[in-house]
């Protein structure tokens, strides 16, 4: 937990913390014991890098490539400070280009999860269907579509179920039940329940408002 906010670090992930951060960890009981290697970074230089990192609060990678070689060597007690600092940079800079990485890798599967959700609007989608399509876990999802659109999955949906309901309102003289089929809700009710919750009246009025 760093700043309030809680992390779930498994093997191979790393965590870039600001500094003066408060923090505090514990094992998780359903994992028993574990190890973690714990760098503390200093020097201008590094910080000078950091600080354009760590702007918006920590930074979380699941994925990195193994470091174990790396800090076996840092803890080696016959390194020398100049290999010492070389062994840092080289673990920092592999942060970085994860991070860089991930940034991209995050933005691409937000560009194909959209996609997916205006082309299959219609069925019923759910996160761990997407999950299983695109290889992530329903946090990663939620999080990279809420980074995008400022909604979670569903409600991205439903907003997106509901502009098509709209033009289709707007647009042809299609009876108000089957635009809701139309646009994925199994029955008039729900359909209705929803239109009237995100824009406050019924498909009906809202088609009479708009004509006049």
């Amino acid at each position: 937990e760093a700043d309030g906010k809680k992390y779930a670090l498994g093997q191979d992930s790393m965590i870039l913390v600001p500094p003066h951060t408060p923090m505090k960890y514990h094992t998780d009981p359903r994992t028993g014991e574990w190890m973690f290697y714990w760098l503390d970074l200093t020097g201008e230089s590094i910080l000078s890098v950091g600080a354009k990192l760590w702007q918006d609060g920590c930074i979380f990678l699941s994925r990195v490539p193994p470091l174990y070689g790396l800090f076996a060597e840092l803890l080696d007690e016959s390194s020398s400070e100049l290999q010492i600092s070389a062994l840092v940079g080289q673990i920092f800079d592999r942060f970085i280009s994860e991070a860089v990485f991930d940034a991209s890798r995050e933005s691409s599967a937000a560009d194909h999860i959209l996609r997916y959700i205006s082309e299959n609007y219609r069925e019923n989608i759910d996160l761990r269907q997407m999950s299983d399509r695109f290889y992530l876990s329903q946090n990663q999802i939620i999080r990279i579509v809420r980074a995008r659109t400022g909604y979670t999955p569903h409600e991205y949906l439903i907003r997106f179920r509901l502009t098509k309901a709209c033009e289709l309102l707007q647009g042809t003289q299609t009876p108000v039940g089957e635009i809701g089929r139309i646009v994925g809700y199994d029955n008039n009710s729900h359909f209705s329940a929803a239109f009237r919750g995100f824009y406050g009246i019924s498909p009906t009025k809202y088609r009479h408002r708009f004509s006049k």
